[in-house]
């Protein structure tokens, strides 16, 4: 009887640490959360990747003249004030200089490498005389920016949860990142649209908030109500397609609707359709 006595009370020591082990690492709030909701207030999550595209008439707000947000972003990542990532799982941190290599633009440095050629570039062709009669002034060749401008950075993904708080009973569109995208139209010698980065949506929120002059969502309809950029967010002002949605073979709308771009589009349109009739079924609970 003892020995039975022993091996409940070891059974439940271990089964005691595993759940204090489990409560360690399992946090009872999103830490990538702007308004983390408990864990056990959660009865309903997806997650949903968006695309944005800021050449779009409704997101023009986010690209006015002069208040760009990717100009603010990598402004703010380029003076350390946050965090650059490879992905969107924040497995990898991108240090200053490997952020701001992302940013060049392919084949722009080649008028740096024009010395390799002949000794002397084009100072001299064997006579010593300068071709072009300018004394070998080379500030006049323009060879144009070796970065992207904030203006190309035009493709935003953007990674979010969709959760139903039942203490609250409402619907969260918590948005857990935002990735930088050059298009692949921006420049012939890109095969792809290119990542420039992934950033934590906490400290753009914080970024944005602590920028209230900057970080500006332009008005068109009323310049005396220009919104933060934050704000902007939290109030969903911009237009962006579904990309994927949570499933158990991690298909993108593409995949799934496999028949081409428009089929894609309105499947991008069926899943957003099917995300706000769910949404509404839940209010029958």
């Amino acid at each position: 009887m003892k020995n039975v006595i022993v091996v409940i009370l070891v059974a439940c020591i271990i089964f005691l640490d595993n759940q204090l082990a489990a409560q360690e690492t399992l946090p009872d709030r999103n830490p990538n959360s702007v308004y983390p909701i408990h864990r056990d207030d959660i009865m309903f999550t997806k997650k949903v990747w968006r695309r944005m595209d800021l050449e779009e008439k409704i997101n023009h707000p986010f690209k006015a003249r002069g208040y760009e947000m990717t100009k603010v972003i990598i402004e703010a990542a380029k003076r350390g004030q946050i965090a650059v990532f490879e992905d969107e799982d924040f497995e990898k941190r991108l240090t200053v200089e490997e952020f701001e290599k992302n940013l060049l633009i392919p084949g722009a440095d080649m008028g740096d490498d024009l010395d390799d050629f002949g000794g002397g570039g084009f100072d001299d062709f064997g006579s010593g005389d300068d071709p072009w009669g300018d004394g070998g002034n080379d500030d006049d060749f323009d060879t144009g920016p070796t970065e992207f401008l904030a203006a190309d950075i035009t493709l935003i993904d953007i990674v979010e949860e969709m959760q139903f708080d039942k203490k609250r009973s409402r619907v969260y569109w918590d948005i857990q990142s935002l990735g930088l995208f050059v298009p692949q139209e921006k420049n012939d010698a890109l095969q792809f649209n290119k990542v420039i980065g992934y950033f934590k949506f906490t400290e753009l929120f914080d970024l944005f908030k602590s920028m209230p002059k900057e970080a500006i969502w332009f008005n068109p309809q009323n310049t005396r109500e220009h919104k933060n950029l934050a704000d902007a967010f939290n109030l969903r002002l911009f237009s962006a397609r579904v990309t994927k949605v949570e499933n158990p073979l991690d298909e993108g709308v593409i995949d799934i609707y496999d028949k081409g771009l428009k089929d894609a589009a309105r499947g991008s349109l069926l899943i957003e359709e099917q995300l706000m009739e769910y949404e509404h079924e839940l209010w029958e609970y």
